[in-house]
């Protein structure tokens, strides 16, 4: 993996009880304009409440199909086309955001999502809050 690879911090709100997608692209240079090849890669992606909590809110990954590498959008559906074009997509699915607890309108999260290579190197490339909207569905 390379050593240009640095976490970007953007901050997302999810509404509880939708199917969502998001989407970014991994670039390996300062210019954004060469994609991470994702070949080999895998990647976990963690919300916890508090950087302290202990269990997570949402634990998804490529192993449990939450994440696809080399997604692309097809307008109607997201799949997986091409690991050199850096593009990661997170799967918020309806029933697993709707199965989320809390109070008030909101819940404010930490999260931050991980890549690992073939070799076993570990780089975190995404980190920032992540704030779930509650639904009035029941």
């Amino acid at each position: 993996m390379t050593n240009d690879l640095s976490p970007v911090s953007i901050d997302a709100i999810i509404p509880q009880g939708s199917d969502v997608y998001e989407l970014l692209t991994i670039y390996i240079d300062e210019a954004q304009t060469i994609p991470l090849d994702l070949n080999g890669f895998t990647a976990t992606y963690q919300v916890r409440k508090t950087f302290d909590s202990a269990t997570p809110v949402l634990d998804l990954s490529t192993d449990n199909g939450t994440i696809i590498l080399g997604a692309t959008d097809t307008g109607t559906s997201i799949i997986q086309t091409d690991l050199t074009n850096g593009v990661i997509a997170i799967k918020y699915a309806a029933a697993t955001t709707s199965a989320i607890l809390f109070k008030g309108d909101t819940l404010e999260c930490v999260r931050s999502l991980e890549l690992t290579d073939a070799t076993l190197v570990t780089r975190r490339v995404l980190d920032g809050a992540l704030t779930f909207t509650r639904e009035a569905d029941r």
